[in-house]
């Protein structure tokens, strides 16, 4: 996916989704890298409850974040 597709499709996330608190936090870090998985509560545009699966990937040189990658699981009960 290019960057000025992922940008078009962030655009249209407060559309799709009201974003809610993050639960069931996990972070693991080993050396210049943290692995972060959590549970989004979020809800559709009618009210409807969504929960969502994320896990993200960050990587550090010097101090500095240098790669973040992050992955979302929409599908529900497949977690």
């Amino acid at each position: 996916m290019t960057a000025r597709a992922s940008a078009a499709y962030m655009s249209r996330l407060p559309e799709a989704i009201e974003f809610g608190p993050f639960t069931d936090v996990h972070v693991r870090e080993a050396g210049d890298e943290t692995i972060v998985q959590a549970t989004g509560h979020h809800r559709s545009p009618d009210g409807t409850p969504r929960d969502l699966g994320y896990i993200w990937f960050i990587t550090r040189r010097d101090g500095k974040v240098t790669r973040i990658q992050d992955y979302m699981n929409a599908l529900p009960g497949s977690e």
